[in-house]
């Protein structure tokens, strides 16, 4: 059974977008998206290998990533560590909803 990812919201989130955490440990073997690119529901965005088997983590929202400057191919995760985060789609004039981008990756030493 595949587990399916966990999503949390924070204080600047609305109730559709959010963060991504991982839902077990495990290494990142595919990152699928970049910092800033635009997603839609269901998307792909990373695959984390876990006890020997791949899991695909998919966009739960349309919006932007946001967050992934500490994560890589090869970034050992924590089980419920923040991945990356789905901001708000692009507003006019360039910038997400909340004016930048928010760091939320807490990359394991």
């Amino acid at each position: 059974r595949r587990a399916d990812p966990t999503w949390s919201k924070d204080a600047n989130a609305t109730a559709s977008h959010g963060q991504l955490t991982s839902p077990m440990p495990g290494k990142v073997v595919k990152l699928l998206v970049s910092e800033g690119d635009a997603v839609s529901r269901g998307q792909p965005l990373l695959v984390i290998e876990a006890m020997k088997m791949e899991h695909t983590l998919s966009a739960h929202a349309e919006g932007i990533v946001q967050g992934l400057s500490g994560l890589h191919v090869g970034t050992q995760v924590e089980d419920g560590q923040v991945l990356l985060r789905i901001g708000e789609p692009a507003a006019a004039g360039g910038k997400d909803a909340e004016g930048g981008v928010a760091a939320a990756v807490g990359a394991v030493a």
